[in-house]
């Protein structure tokens, strides 16, 4: 499995489903504000999730004009030019953090 500092893939599917899937229990809800801004093939998400705080995500397309290594490259480098910017990098999804947090209760003052 990929750590959580390595690029992971994401197959991409156009084709509509042929049946609706089951409906889904909410476990959690995610409240996000997102920005997007496109750099060439990199889509650059900044959110702003509640109770989180604010993330800074980069999806590159990979396609026949740019391979997966030069995918990579280009995540590489951007990492490199926003690392003032960015902290550690997060190998779970808002929902999975926002339960964690749930889940482990916190002093206040």
């Amino acid at each position: 499995a990929p750590s959580p500092s390595t690029p992971k893939t994401s197959p991409a599917n156009a084709s509509a489903p042929t049946r609706s899937p089951p409906p889904l229990q909410a476990w959690v809800r995610v409240r996000k504000l997102r920005e997007l801004w496109m750099l060439n093939n990199v889509r650059i998400h900044l959110d702003q999730v509640e109770t989180l705080g604010n993330f800074l995500e980069f999806e590159c397309l990979v396609c026949e004009s740019q391979t997966i290594d030069t995918a990579h490259e280009v995540l590489r480098e951007l990492r490199h030019a926003f690392q003032q910017a960015i902290g550690e990098p997060i190998d779970r999804s808002y929902a999975d953090l926002l339960a964690a947090e749930q889940e482990t209760p916190t002093e206040r003052g």
